[in-house]
């Protein structure tokens, strides 16, 4: 049986439904539900589910998590399914989300402080979000159910993560002051100036990129960054709840017409990306070949 098991927080989003080691990938409900900045009222839409075996509801939800002021779960829940972990795996692979827009590796950081476990434990910072995540865990873990080595699986992500790039169109620039991204006096003055950024997530940095009037105008500018690059690998765009079908249609479109021989994938945001950034929100993905 393989020795490292992936773990990872409960917005990741995977390009495939089934892929090659998804039984050595667990994942944790890390961000609470009310975790960023809900933009608007009522249910959100319907998304897909992760595919790999999540901790049961017995063992813990997300709904058992009430936020503490600094907006993060009573981890302390989490002790006995990282400890089970711990005795049957001798590695413990987390692979997360950029900092920026989740809390998990904060939490992860705090709460094996309070643990003596015997298995090696590694923290990745994957510098990205949703499919940009799911797909690195996608690659690692059909390295795992080929026997590949901790190492061998370190030694890729660092070289592959600097070729992970994520824009994010914000509608609502409200999800980045709640991110503490923005000051709030200009994300009040931005909103009522109708000011919507596309950001660039880029090796852990968050660049402004563009400002656009909606969602309509970003088509060009996403087909336009990615025709700086050569070598594509895999292209993916996740959508709040809340955009548009027309804009969806126009973008997913857009996307497959400038690149048609390049794996893409299209997908709605699961809840804890959709509060996070915004039910208006669409995230770009681009992995580039090294």
């Amino acid at each position: 049986m393989p020795q490292t098991c992936i773990i990872t927080d409960n917005s990741v989003q995977f390009p495939q439904n089934r892929f090659k080691g998804q039984e050595y990938v667990k994942i944790l409900p890390l961000i609470p539900k009310n975790f960023g900045y809900i933009a608007r009222q009522g249910k959100h839409s319907s998304t897909k589910t992760p595919p790999p075996a999540d901790v049961t509801a017995a063992d813990v939800t997300a709904a058992e998590f009430a936020p503490s002021s600094s907006t993060l779960p009573q981890a302390h829940k989490l002790i006995p399914v990282i400890l089970s972990l711990s005795r049957k795996f001798h590695n413990l692979l987390f692979i997360l989300p950029a900092p920026n827009f989740s809390p998990s590796i904060s939490i992860i950081t705090a709460l094996l402080e309070q643990v003596s476990i015997s298995a090696n434990v590694e923290i990745v910072n994957s510098q990205t979000i949703s499919l940009g995540v799911g797909w690195l865990i996608q690659t690692c873990a059909g390295a795992i159910a080929n026997g590949g080595s901790i190492s061998q699986i370190k030694y890729y992500l660092n070289n592959k993560i600097p070729h992970v790039y994520t824009l994010i169109y914000f509608h609502n620039l409200l999800n980045l002051k709640a991110l503490n991204l923005l000051d709030p006096d200009q994300a009040l003055v931005g909103d009522l100036l109708g000011i919507h950024p596309l950001v660039l997530l880029e090796k852990g940095q968050i660049l402004p990129y563009q400002k656009v009037r909606n969602a309509r105008n970003i088509g060009d500018l996403i087909i336009n960054y990615a025709h700086e690059f050569e070598k594509i690998q895999f292209l993916g765009i996740i959508f709040g709840s809340d955009v548009g079908v027309s804009d969806k249609k126009n973008l997913t479109f857009r996307t497959y017409s400038a690149f048609p021989k390049i794996k893409t994938e299209f997908q709605m945001m699961n809840k804890p990306l959709d509060n996070i950034l915004g039910t208006q929100s669409i995230g770009f993905l681009l992995i580039d070949k090294e």
